[in-house]
């Protein structure tokens, strides 16, 4: 974005803040507003020249008066105060890194060129929506991919890694589901588990802005089984997801840590057309590689650099993204990163079980 005071970037301190965090993840521009007013001084009318805003329009997204609801606004706040953007629910912005490619929503990125693909269903208007009764949504969903669906797809999952100095992590999660079957889906079942956590496992929903203040769905989250490092859990949809009907479902899990070994695994449960996975973490050293190891329903399993793309910064933080396209259930995708946190003798090359995957740190199913 043209224009921003000196390449103005938010301080880390500030984006590491709870209430910022749960702001953005939220899509809560008014109390991204307030917080920054707050914490570092900006008045309305810097906001304003910053975002690319009018000063009233800042002024009404901090009263609560008007919700951001574009695309194009969210992109502006995240570029004029330097927010990444994981945390609002955006690809890497093109400032964050030269070596990490903006990916656009709306089409199928490919690492290394130009995005392909057709514009993404969901993407467009449906974008930061509660739910939404589109048959075109549906209609424009590839048909080869729709007649192997399980009732209910993903057209996109979204999972943001914001990894902290010390290893506390915080895992956003964004879903946007389609109901290609002839019943109502009430019920949404993951399971979560870390090698080690700082205390209980938390898992809280996280409603869009866009829904106002009365949403067409609520969402709830009932646990169902847990360890210290383990939980299973169900999101309750009230009233249940229609045929034909799509619903973007985002959740924010904390408690887990990042120590030793460092990867994710993505169980695939259903067909799913988009996958991105998103990772920041801060204080790290030395960043030796990254890679991706995709597990197929019978089991093989074969390492993969496709789709994915890491940089390392001079602050010390590091940027990975990886994208899939077209997944279909049962299948797994396990991203690994080999980090050394500041402060920390490096070892002696990647730590790694016999078979090659790191021993024991978060999976996501």
């Amino acid at each position: 974005m043209q224009g921003r005071e000196s390449e103005y970037r938010m301080p880390e301190w500030l984006l590491g803040r709870d209430e910022m965090i749960e702001a953005c993840a939220a899509r809560d521009i008014g109390a991204v507003f307030r917080l920054a007013r707050r914490h570092t001084g900006c008045y309305n009318s810097r906001l304003a020249r910053l975002c690319g805003l009018t000063p009233s329009r800042v002024g009404e997204y901090i009263s609560g008066r008007s919700h951001a609801q574009q695309q194009q606004v969210i992109e502006r706040v995240a570029d004029g105060l330097g927010i990444p953007g994981h945390m609002l629910g955006l690809a890497p912005r093109p400032w964050e890194s030269g070596d990490v490619p903006a990916l656009p929503a709306p089409r199928v990125p490919r690492i290394g060129g130009e995005p392909t693909g057709p514009p993404w269903p969901g993407s467009g208007e449906h974008e930061g929506a509660s739910s939404g009764h589109d048959t075109a949504l549906a209609d424009a969903f590839d048909v080869g991919f729709a007649e192997n669906a399980e009732k209910v797809v993903e057209l996109s999952t979204e999972v943001a890694l914001d990894i902290a100095v010390g290893g506390h992590a915080r895992v956003l999660y964004r879903h946007v589901l389609l109901n290609l079957g002839e019943r109502p889906m009430a019920r949404f079942a993951r399971q979560v588990w870390f090698e080690q956590t700082s205390g209980r496992i938390s898992l809280v929903p996280v409603r869009s802005p866009t829904a106002g203040t009365a949403p067409s769905h609520a969402v709830t989250i009932r646990r169902v089984h847990e360890t210290e490092t383990f939980l299973k859990f169900a999101c309750l949809i009230t009233p249940p997801l229609a045929p034909r009907e799509s619903l973007v479902l985002q959740y924010l899990c904390t408690g887990g840590l990042f120590v030793n070994d460092h990867y994710w695994r993505q169980d695939i449960v259903r067909p799913t057309k988009q996958l991105q996975l998103t990772v920041r973490q801060l204080g790290v050293a030395i960043l030796r590689g990254c890679d991706v190891l995709e597990e197929q329903a019978d089991g093989r399993e074969a390492p993969s650099s496709s789709g994915v793309a890491w940089t390392h910064r001079e602050d010390g933080t590091v940027l990975i993204t990886c994208c899939r396209a077209d997944l279909h259930a049962p299948r797994a995708l396990t991203l690994r990163w080999d980090v050394a946190a500041a402060g920390r003798p490096a070892a002696e090359g990647p730590v790694a079980a016999p078979d090659g995957l790191p021993i024991g740190t978060p999976a996501e199913a």
